[in-house]
């Protein structure tokens, strides 16, 4: 974990119906329980002068190394978990950890045609070795129906330009919100999980021309992670000598 730097302008309006448009830099929407979360970062924060961190404004610094990276933890299920290597993601199972021993690119028409046909076998996981992208659907939204998905890569998942939603959680070495840059914002409803910090520069990418409207807005989906946990749980073993 590394520094935050995510200014909140004082004059904010809502990404969408999904946003209480409250000057915080996590939120929620579970009235009358409001339980947030905490901001954790490892460095300096920066979001502004007289924003709150959130309804609670629960906030830390800590610095913690993650246990796996998306590479070893591939590895760990190569070792240690039932899963299906697959050479194209038309062939994945349901109810399965499915190995795909490539990149995968999903573009144009024909990507999300592709991208449907797995999602309709969620909920999935789905292991990449190599670099996922995401890009030029038609309809610019993958996972429109917010199915329990989740893409473990040990390269770089990049959404291109022309993406206005991508659904399910993302953990990668390294996340691209856009390849070039845009004024398109983009929604995100599952999780980000990036080894890598991603730079600021690469952040702005993705620069909306309504500065008072988030231009990357992402609602986090906890009932993904109940649904995929039996897939991607980690065991901890313990061996004893008997004599």
């Amino acid at each position: 974990m590394n520094a935050i730097s995510n200014l909140v302008p004082s004059l904010h309006n809502a990404f969408n119906a999904q946003d209480p448009n409250r000057r915080y830099l996590v939120d929620n929407t579970s009235s009358p329980l409001n339980d947030p979360g905490i901001v954790i970062y490892g460095a300096a924060s920066n979001i502004g002068s007289g924003v709150e961190y959130s309804g609670k404004g629960w906030n830390t610094r800590y610095s913690a190394n993650i246990d796996y990276s998306p590479r070893e933890y591939i590895d760990y299920v190569k070792a240690r978990k039932e899963y299906i290597s697959i050479n194209n993601p038309g062939a994945v199972t349901a109810g399965k950890v499915n190995l795909l021993t490539a990149s995968l690119n999903l573009s144009g028409s024909s990507g999300e045609t592709t991208a449907n046909n797995m999602l309709s076998n969620a909920p999935l996981v789905l292991l990449v070795q190599g670099d996922v992208t995401i890009q030029n659907f038609p309809t610019t939204r993958f996972n429109p129906s917010v199915r329990s998905f989740m893409i473990i890569a040990d390269g770089t998942i990049t959404f291109g330009s022309s993406m206005s939603e991508v659904n399910g959680i993302f953990f990668a070495n390294k996340v691209n919100f856009s390849d070039v840059q845009t004024t398109n914002p983009l929604l995100i409803q599952g999780n980000i999980v990036s080894q890598q910090d991603v730079p600021p520069v690469e952040t702005r990418r993705r620069a909306r021309l309504d500065f008072t409207r988030p231009s990357i807005f992402i609602v986090f989906n906890p009932s993904m992670y109940i649904d995929l946990l039996q897939d991607v749980a980690v065991s901890d073993y313990q061996w004893h000598q008997l004599q």
